[in-house]
């Protein structure tokens, strides 16, 4: 977080396309580290169509062997969430200089095209 904040500092002072590349790394390093380390995903099967109700077909066939699979997610450290959902609120003004300093050198590299 303090790499974000620094980074950021730095964007504002020096809005350069290798400061602009680094804060993208540090928020990048920063949201990596959030979802490694905050959430956790888990994965069950649901039963088998065949024996839901209102299947219409026959029971042999392999669409009445398909399961659904629902994806669950955790929140593990929900501390660690807030923490995240904070440092992007108080980003957002680097960000947009970031977004816009992005647009820019798109249209460039298109009108070197």
């Amino acid at each position: 977080m303090d790499e974000v904040r620094s980074t950021g500092d730095v964007l504002i002072s020096r809005p350069f396309p290798d400061e602009i590349m680094r804060y993208k790394q540090a928020v990048r390093n920063f949201l990596n580290y959030v979802v490694q380390n905050s959430y956790a995903l888990d994965h069950n099967d649901g039963i088998l169509n065949k024996y839901k109700p209102g299947f219409k077909g026959r029971r042999s066939t392999p669409e009445a062997e398909k399961r659904t699979r629902h994806t669950i997610i955790q929140v593990i450290d929900k501390k660690l969430e807030d923490l995240a959902a904070m440092l992007i609120s108080s980003q957002i003004r680097q960000m947009e200089i970031v977004s816009r300093l992005d647009e820019i050198r798109g249209l460039l590299i298109d009108l070197l095209q």
